[in-house]
């Protein structure tokens, strides 16, 4: 048994949407097999409670917002690895040495990250193993977006969408360095990973979102509509 700590975005419950539904059914998972700590960017509301109730977590802690004017800095940047600590440093202090804190008191031997926006609050964190959900590859969803939406931009626009797929490409590029494993969500997002990290292929890993057979067996009585996709 090894003790976990889980780093998330957000608080992952109620199940309403893509990001909880990965880190909740993640950590219900691994919650079997070791303790799990959780720590979510948020204010405390009545779902903490709830899922206090679930025994999953041995602790929560919620880390509420940034606050305040954020520095000019943050414009000054080719990579989005440290963006919150060019924008708001003493914020990103302040998160860091929460981290530390729960790192030290629950004695927490991985720290897993979702999703790979919050790595640079881990960073700084010595002795623990480190994995990180990239799951959907931000680079590969900005480049689709800049491909076919580019002709309709603004030269404005155009030049804030490149330089933003830039930025998601230097960060996803040091992921790997950052961290023992990295894992992505599907076979495209997982080959973008890769290209851009040839280097360290043998820490990316492909871990995608499961469907209950019980499920697939139902095909339900509402009739079928024409050209619908649902999640």
């Amino acid at each position: 048994m090894a003790n976990l700590l889980i780093l998330s975005q957000e608080l992952p419950f109620p199940i309403e949407k893509g990001n909880t539904l990965r880190v909740y059914h993640s950590a219900r998972e691994l919650s079997k097999r070791h303790e799990c700590t959780l720590v979510a960017f948020g204010e405390p509301d009545a779902f903490v409670k709830d899922l206090e109730s679930q025994d999953i977590f041995k602790k929560i802690y919620m880390v509420g917002k940034a606050s305040g004017t954020r520095s000019f800095m943050r414009h000054i940047r080719w990579s989005d690895k440290n963006f919150v600590k060019l924008s708001s440093p003493e914020y990103h202090n302040d998160v860091v040495r929460l981290l530390k804190d729960v790192v030290r008191k629950h004695q927490i031997d991985v720290v897993l990250t979702f999703p790979a926006i919050l790595t640079e609050f881990v960073e700084p964190i010595q002795n623990v193993g480190k994995i990180v959900d990239s799951c959907d590859c931000l680079s590969l969803t900005y480049e689709r977006y800049f491909s076919y939406e580019k002709k309709n931009m603004a030269p404005k626009d155009r030049l804030l969408t490149w330089l933003t797929l830039q930025r998601s490409r230097q960060f996803e590029k040091v992921l790997p360095k950052r961290h023992d494993l990295v894992v992505s969500i599907s076979p495209a997002d997982l080959n973008r990973l890769k290209e851009l990290n040839s280097r360290y292929a043998h820490k990316l890993r492909l871990i995608p979102n499961g469907v209950n057979p019980v499920l697939m067996e139902s095909s339900g009585s509402e009739p079928e509509i024409e050209n619908a996709i649902v999640f």
